[in-house]
């Protein structure tokens, strides 16, 4: 008889209910560059191009970072001008006392609400 055996298949998980193809976009920019600069820091005798590559990939980096917390910062005032307004005991309130296991994964979705 054959011993069974468990599998675990991992899946995708879900994505964050503020992210946007626009940082999408900005996440492949930054990991090509990044990788661009990874191969020319390999190559011997290029000091003018690896120090361009590193330019371009520290600023691509620094305003994709920016545009993360520019993004979290719009959606968590959406958040609460929107939910908080609407019952202030309530989503927001738990969230800020820590008094809830659940997370805002289908609880806001983009610029609207929806249900969960």
């Amino acid at each position: 008889m054959a011993k069974a055996t468990k599998r675990f298949v991992r899946g995708k998980g879900k994505r964050a209910v503020w992210w946007t193809e626009q940082l999408n976009d900005l996440k492949g920019r930054v990991a090509r560059a990044r990788k661009k600069w990874q191969l020319t820091r390999k190559r011997e005798g290029n000091l003018e191009g690896n120090e361009r590559c590193r330019f371009e990939y520290q600023g691509l980096l620094k305003h994709y970072k920016k545009a993360i917390k520019e993004r979290k910062v719009l959606w968590w005032r959406n958040f609460v001008r929107f939910v908080g307004n609407a019952d202030p005991w309530g989503a927001v309130y738990k969230l800020c006392r820590n008094e809830t296991n659940e997370g805002l994964i289908g609880v806001w979705d983009g610029d609207r609400k929806t249900e969960t």
